[in-house]
Order: structure tokens, then sequence, then C-alpha cells
């Protein structure tokens, strides 16, 4: 019984950790959303973890810059995913070329 009382403290207080780290990241959430919005940016997703934020938007203007993410095909389309810091939260968003098609010789 000892041991099961000890197991629901521990579980308590992990929590208890959990959710003053969530409310800590959701406060870095709404900081980095409401930057974003006043320099003209358009915010599709918000995903708040204890230890992580992701803001997900439409490709910014030239104000903001961002390291290359990931570089994928999609049909017509080459994908790059850009990321960047801002108060303390990953931003990404989608910036996509046109492919041109491919010329035969001949």
């Amino acid at each position: 019984m000892k041991t099961l009382k000890k197991l629901k403290t521990a579980i308590a207080l992990r929590l208890r950790s959990n959710t003053s780290l969530t409310e800590a990241a959701l406060a870095r959430a709404t900081e980095c959303v409401a930057h974003l919005q006043l320099h003209g940016c358009n915010v599709h997703a918000v995903i708040v973890r204890h230890d992580h934020v992701t803001v997900e938007i439409d490709q910014p203007s030239t104000w903001l810059g961002g390291a290359l993410h990931v570089r994928r095909i999609n049909g017509r389309y080459a994908e790059t995913v850009k990321v960047a810091a801002v108060h303390g939260c990953q931003v990404e968003w989608v910036e996509r070329d046109l492919l041109l098609p491919a010329r035969r010789e001949g």
C-alpha cells in the first residue's frame, strides 16, 4: 500500500510540474502569435506541448528569414519547409516552386 501511495504522490507532482510547464509554453505561444500577427502573418496552427511550441504560418515577407528544414517534391511543385525561432517558439512555413517540365532531346 505504501508503494501505491508513493506512486500516486509522484504522479500528482509530475502532473503539477507539467501543468506549469504547459502554462509557460502557452504564454510563449500567445506572445509569438501576437508578434507574428503584428507583422502581417497568417497563423494556421499552434501546437503547444509542455516543452515545445510549433506555430505554422503562411509564407512570410522578407522580414522573417528561415533555415531549410525539409525539401520535398509534391506533384509539380518543389516544397521547402522553413523554420525560424520567434519568442522561444518554432515557426514553420512552406515555400513552393513550380517545377519546369523536363526537356526532351532528340
